[in-house]
Protein backbone atom coordinates (compact mmCIF):
# COMPACT_ATOMS: atom_id res chain seq x y z
CA UNK A 1 0.00 0.00 0.00
CA UNK A 2 2.94 2.36 0.69
CA UNK A 3 4.28 1.76 -2.79
CA UNK A 4 0.95 2.65 -4.39
CA UNK A 5 0.72 5.83 -2.28
CA UNK A 6 4.32 6.74 -3.18
CA UNK A 7 3.58 6.38 -6.87
CA UNK A 8 0.38 8.43 -6.53
CA UNK A 9 2.23 11.23 -4.68
CA UNK A 10 5.43 11.21 -6.77
CA UNK A 11 3.93 13.58 -9.35
CA UNK A 12 3.99 16.33 -6.71
CA UNK A 13 7.75 15.99 -6.35
CA UNK A 14 8.39 15.81 -10.08
CA UNK A 15 6.12 18.74 -10.94
CA UNK A 16 7.50 20.96 -8.18
CA UNK A 17 11.06 20.72 -9.45
CA UNK A 18 12.49 24.04 -10.61
CA UNK A 19 13.90 22.41 -13.72
CA UNK A 20 10.29 22.07 -14.86
CA UNK A 21 9.45 25.58 -13.63
CA UNK A 22 7.26 24.35 -10.74
CA UNK A 23 4.04 23.69 -12.68
CA UNK A 24 2.17 23.03 -9.40
CA UNK A 25 2.75 26.64 -8.36
CA UNK A 26 1.75 27.88 -11.82
CA UNK A 27 -1.55 25.99 -11.67
CA UNK A 28 -2.13 27.33 -8.15
CA UNK A 29 -1.57 30.88 -9.42
CA UNK A 30 -4.01 30.35 -12.31
CA UNK A 31 -6.63 28.83 -10.01
CA UNK A 32 -6.26 31.68 -7.51
CA UNK A 33 -6.45 34.30 -10.26
CA UNK A 34 -9.60 32.81 -11.78
CA UNK A 35 -11.35 32.33 -8.45
CA UNK A 36 -10.54 35.87 -7.31
CA UNK A 37 -11.71 37.22 -10.67
CA UNK A 38 -15.11 35.60 -10.18
CA UNK A 39 -15.46 36.22 -6.43
CA UNK A 40 -14.22 39.82 -6.31
CA UNK A 41 -16.13 40.83 -9.45
CA UNK A 42 -19.30 39.24 -8.05
CA UNK A 43 -18.83 41.11 -4.77
CA UNK A 44 -18.17 44.40 -6.60
CA UNK A 45 -21.35 44.02 -8.63
CA UNK A 46 -23.36 42.99 -5.54
CA UNK A 47 -22.27 46.08 -3.59
CA UNK A 48 -22.88 48.35 -6.53
CA UNK A 49 -19.22 49.30 -6.78
CA UNK A 50 -19.02 51.04 -3.38
CA UNK A 51 -15.43 49.86 -2.89
CA UNK A 52 -14.58 50.48 -6.54
CA UNK A 53 -14.39 48.25 -9.56
CA UNK A 54 -11.52 46.33 -11.12
CA UNK A 55 -10.08 44.47 -8.13
CA UNK A 56 -11.04 41.12 -9.63
CA UNK A 57 -9.38 41.91 -12.95
CA UNK A 58 -6.31 43.27 -11.18
CA UNK A 59 -5.95 40.14 -9.05
CA UNK A 60 -6.50 37.90 -12.07
CA UNK A 61 -3.84 39.76 -14.04
CA UNK A 62 -1.40 39.74 -11.14
CA UNK A 63 -1.73 36.01 -10.54
CA UNK A 64 -1.88 34.83 -14.14
CA UNK A 65 0.73 37.14 -15.66
CA UNK A 66 2.98 37.07 -12.59
CA UNK A 67 2.61 33.31 -12.28
CA UNK A 68 3.48 32.80 -15.94
CA UNK A 69 6.59 34.97 -15.74
CA UNK A 70 7.58 33.31 -12.47
CA UNK A 71 7.20 29.92 -14.15
CA UNK A 72 9.36 31.00 -17.09
CA UNK A 73 11.95 32.43 -14.70
CA UNK A 74 12.08 29.21 -12.68
CA UNK A 75 12.40 27.14 -15.87
CA UNK A 76 15.25 29.20 -17.23
CA UNK A 77 16.88 29.38 -13.79
CA UNK A 78 16.69 25.61 -13.38
CA UNK A 79 18.15 25.02 -16.82
CA UNK A 80 20.87 27.60 -16.18
CA UNK A 81 21.84 26.00 -12.85
CA UNK A 82 21.93 22.55 -14.44
CA UNK A 83 24.10 23.74 -17.32
CA UNK A 84 26.28 25.75 -14.94
CA UNK A 85 26.94 22.71 -12.78
CA UNK A 86 27.70 20.56 -15.83
CA UNK A 87 29.93 23.01 -17.68
CA UNK A 88 31.76 25.26 -15.25
CA UNK A 89 34.48 24.44 -12.81
CA UNK A 90 34.68 25.69 -9.25
CA UNK A 91 37.09 28.42 -10.36
CA UNK A 92 34.82 29.88 -13.02
CA UNK A 93 31.72 29.33 -10.96
CA UNK A 94 32.87 31.09 -7.78
CA UNK A 95 34.98 33.94 -9.16
CA UNK A 96 32.96 35.08 -12.14
CA UNK A 97 29.37 34.29 -11.20
CA UNK A 98 27.31 37.42 -10.55
CA UNK A 99 25.65 37.70 -7.17
CA UNK A 100 21.90 38.18 -7.19
CA UNK A 101 20.95 41.10 -4.99
CA UNK A 102 17.39 40.59 -3.80
CA UNK A 103 16.01 44.07 -3.37
CA UNK A 104 12.29 44.72 -3.64
CA UNK A 105 11.67 47.06 -6.59
CA UNK A 106 9.60 50.17 -5.91
CA UNK A 107 7.79 50.03 -9.26
CA UNK A 108 7.77 48.12 -12.54
CA UNK A 109 10.51 50.19 -14.18
CA UNK A 110 12.79 49.62 -11.18
CA UNK A 111 12.13 45.86 -11.36
CA UNK A 112 12.77 45.83 -15.09
CA UNK A 113 16.04 47.71 -14.59
CA UNK A 114 17.17 45.24 -11.90
CA UNK A 115 16.34 42.33 -14.19
CA UNK A 116 18.20 43.93 -17.07
CA UNK A 117 21.30 44.50 -14.94
CA UNK A 118 21.26 40.90 -13.69
CA UNK A 119 20.72 39.61 -17.23
CA UNK A 120 23.75 41.63 -18.38
CA UNK A 121 25.90 40.22 -15.58
CA UNK A 122 24.86 36.64 -16.30
CA UNK A 123 25.42 37.17 -20.04
CA UNK A 124 28.97 38.36 -19.32
CA UNK A 125 29.49 35.38 -16.97
CA UNK A 126 28.32 32.95 -19.65
CA UNK A 127 30.45 34.56 -22.34
CA UNK A 128 33.49 34.57 -20.05
CA UNK A 129 32.91 30.88 -19.32
CA UNK A 130 32.60 29.96 -22.98
CA UNK A 131 35.70 31.92 -23.96
CA UNK A 132 37.76 31.46 -20.80
CA UNK A 133 37.30 27.77 -20.00
CA UNK A 134 39.13 26.46 -23.10
CA UNK A 135 41.95 28.93 -22.46
CA UNK A 136 42.30 27.85 -18.82
CA UNK A 137 42.19 24.20 -19.89
CA UNK A 138 45.02 24.67 -22.38
CA UNK A 139 46.98 26.74 -19.87
CA UNK A 140 46.66 24.08 -17.15
CA UNK A 141 47.10 21.20 -19.60
CA UNK A 142 43.70 19.70 -18.85
CA UNK A 143 41.92 20.34 -22.13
Amino acid sequence: NYIVQSIKQSYKVVFSMNLLGDPNFLMHQYKTGLSELVIRTRDEVATGGKGGFGKGIASFSEHCVGGTFGFIGKCSGGIAKTLDSLITTTTTSTHLKPKLVRKEPHHAIDGFAQGLVYFGKTFVHGTAGILGSPYRGVKNGTS
